[in-house]
């Protein structure tokens, strides 16, 4: 059914319906102001513990299948195109503070008390629109996802629909506390979706041996290209520069990043969170770019390298874990889509 066994089909509607109600267990105090916001010594630290998972970058099903598309293109190399932010990633250590410092909960609030009202009123739809196009793009991405695991039998279209349904629902319902419950246990999802298909792509290609043996000696560079394939923007000083520039300044001004800050019990919570959370990150990318550069010896001849994270999922994993993995790239969708829409319902 639906292009997977019916233990995978079983494991994924487990899944689904076990989120589901864990977002929902959180939503009487949905319509109550967000302790988890609350300043000072009666902050609730009781899920302060989910900053981590919820941490500035989070991390999409796109984000390894775009890395893994990279690396089958250039190699190792694919990495720099998630591996710049890491410039960039000591600062959330130091922003995290003083954020948390300025007592606002969104930061339209931040604009009209330090500008107008009507300026306010202008990055909030700002915000709704930057928040609104990246919903937009991890649906999309874990769409193609789950349609190439499934061969097709699964439609874009029809997983975005239902996941939609899903985080709308518990979202609504939930509020706040509901995201950061979900945030929590989709984290150790989106960590299994990012290794568990190392172990299987390497038994393929023969271990690290066959995969030297198998993938030209230049592939295993960190060096990034002079003459990048088509679509890849060439890694040069200046572009890192510009990079690290517009990443200090997406810290205080994307929209959803005020709400992360303040999301501790404690300031050094905050940090914590705000800065380990894009650690985190950087650790799965490593794995993303490994099962790129496996794929290049599995899938010699692909036409759309973007393909390679999905069809190595569908062809290596076992009965069972085809299931996991669909699930990990739907959990990691979802647990940024409801934050995403949460902070923009604050914002608004």
């Amino acid at each position: 059914m639906f292009g997977l066994h019916w233990l995978d089909l079983t494991t994924l509607i487990v899944y689904l319906f076990g989120v589901t109600v864990a977002g929902l267990w959180g939503g009487p105090e949905g319509h109550q102001p967000p302790r988890l916001l609350h300043w000072g010594p009666a902050s609730s630290g009781r899920r302060s513990w989910s900053c981590t998972p919820s941490g500035p970058g989070p991390i999409h099903t796109d984000h390894a299948v775009t890395v893994a598309g990279a690396s089958y293109r250039m190699g190792m190399a694919g990495i720099w195109y998630q591996w710049l932010y890491l410039f960039a990633t000591p600062f959330y250590w130091l922003v995290a503070p003083l954020l948390r410092r300025m007592r606002y909960l969104t930061t339209a609030d931040y604009f009209e008390d330090r500008f107008s009202p009507a300026l306010a009123i202008l990055y909030t739809i700002y915000g709704l629109l930057y928040l609104s196009l990246q919903i937009g793009l991890m649906l999309l991405g874990t769409g193609k996802a789950a349609s190439a695991i499934s061969g097709g039998a699964i439609s874009p279209e029809l997983a975005i629909g239902v996941m939609t349904i899903l985080f709308l629902s518990y979202g609504l319902l939930g509020g706040l506390p509901a995201a950061v419950v979900t945030d929590f246990i989709q984290g150790f999802f989106i960590i299994v979706l990012s290794f568990l298909l190392i172990p299987f792509v390497m038994e393929a290609v023969g271990g690290f041996a066959g995969l030297h043996q198998k993938v030209p000696e230049e592939m295993f560079s960190l060096m990034a290209p002079g003459d990048p394939p088509a679509g890849y923007d060439r890694v040069t000083p200046f572009y890192i520069v510009m990079i690290v520039i517009n990443a200090l300044v997406g810290i205080v001004a994307q929209p959803h990043h005020m709400e992360i800050a303040g999301a501790g019990k404690t300031e050094l919570e905050g940090r914590v969170g705000f800065t380990f959370g894009n650690m985190l990150k950087r650790i799965c990318t490593l794995a993303w770019a490994l099962t790129g550069v496996a794929c290049i010896a599995l899938y010699p001849d692909l036409a759309d390298s973007e393909h390679a994270f999905g069809l190595a999922s569908r062809d290596l994993l076992p009965v069972g874990l085809v299931g996991v993995m669909l699930a990990s790239m739907v959990a990691a969708a979802m647990s940024s889509c409801d934050s995403l829409m949460v902070d923009g319902s604050a914002s608004s």
